[in-house]
């Protein structure tokens, strides 16, 4: 089973999906190898103009998939070099709920964060991407750090 989802339109717009709703989209083995593979396939595809990363269900990314560490897998790697920093080309993250773990570190490596409104938002300002990536990959607490 597929679990991202790659889909370009007739105005060369890319829409990758995470599509692991009943799990919140978590990033286990297959959901990581298939989002570096979709990024990849963008990057090299010449009339691609911009890709647009996205979540199916209620959530953007749960994150690591806990399910796959209590099997007895080992961890997959999670960080920003998987997905986007192999792309040259514009990447938005359209976040439809949740963004945790390695599912914000897949949101603040983006080019563009365009959330839904929420009533609780752990991110009230989204700094620039290389800032965001240093906070949330370093021990600094406050984006002011």
């Amino acid at each position: 089973m597929a679990f991202v989802d790659y889909e370009k339109n007739d105005r060369n717009i890319v829409t990758i999906t995470i599509n692991r709703p009943e799990r919140m989209n978590a990033l286990g083995r297959e959901t990581v190898e298939g989002l570096s593979n979709a990024f990849k396939a963008y990057e090299a595809d010449d009339e691609a103009r911009v890709a647009i990363v996205t979540g199916a269900g209620k959530a953007f990314s749960a994150g690591q998939d806990v399910k796959e560490l209590a099997g007895g897998d080992p961890p997959v790697p999670v960080s920003s070099h998987i997905f986007v920093d192999v792309v040259t080309k514009p990447v938005i993250a359209a976040v439809n709920g949740h963004a945790l773990g390695g599912g914000c570190l897949l949101m603040f490596a983006t080019d563009i964060r365009i959330a839904v409104p929420t009533r609780r938002s752990q991110w009230r300002r989204c700094a620039g991407r290389s800032r965001c990536c240093s906070i949330v990959s370093s021990d600094n607490k406050s984006p002011r750090a």
